[in-house]
């Protein structure tokens, strides 16, 4: 009797998931007509001979959105004369991090570089903001013209060579539309090339 029950029971709860199953497809489907396509990539790569150089480097961008905010004068007490929950003018996020990964099986220059002094001159007397690109891995600001070698000797990817750059902005922004929209006010520039022989 017992073997019996479990039978029945096994029956009714296939039968039972048979019938959910049949009565979604007469349901409506999503997104019905779309059509979905995603490419198909095949990667060959070369055997590697002895001595035989492969790159690989991999430039990450920090966000180089920088958010100032005017402030704001909070509530005006009458009875006090003096404004409620002030906030002063600030920067929210003033600086970011470009780093530069070496997978390679050879050493690679990297050099970072900001617009030229004369470009940075303008940018505090037109926009009111100075820009610093300083070389974390150092700790030093970053010289012009200068590169920087990241060597190939690491056996495990999480030891690969690392070389990151600080960029920061600071002052008080004029002339740029408190809308907030990102305005274009500069740029930073990342070279990689071989070591000279």
């Amino acid at each position: 009797m017992k073997k019996l029950l479990a039978i029945l029971l096994v029956m009714t709860l296939v039968l039972s998931s048979m019938s959910v199953a049949f009565a979604g497809s007469h349901g409506s489907v999503p997104n019905e007509g779309t059509t979905e396509s995603k490419d198909i990539n095949v990667i060959v790569y070369p055997q590697v001979a002895n001595g035989q150089v492969i790159y690989r480097i991999d430039v990450a961008w920090g966000n180089l959105d920088f958010r100032y905010d005017i402030g704001n004068q909070g509530v005006w007490l009458p009875n006090e004369h003096k404004y409620d929950d002030t906030t002063g003018a600030k920067w929210v996020n003033s600086s970011a991090n470009v780093s530069v990964t070496n997978h390679s099986n050879a050493a690679v220059n990297v050099k970072a570089e900001l617009p030229t002094d004369a470009v940075v001159a303008d940018l505090v007397a037109e926009y009111g903001i100075e820009l610093n690109l300083t070389d974390i891995t150092t700790g030093s600001a970053v010289a012009a013209n200068v590169n920087a070698t990241l060597e190939n000797d690491a056996t495990n990817i999480g030891d690969c060579p690392v070389r990151i750059f600080k960029v920061e902005v600071e002052g008080t922004p004029k002339n740029i539309p408190d809308d907030q929209t990102a305005h274009n006010v500069s740029n930073i520039k990342v070279t990689i090339s071989k070591p000279t022989p």
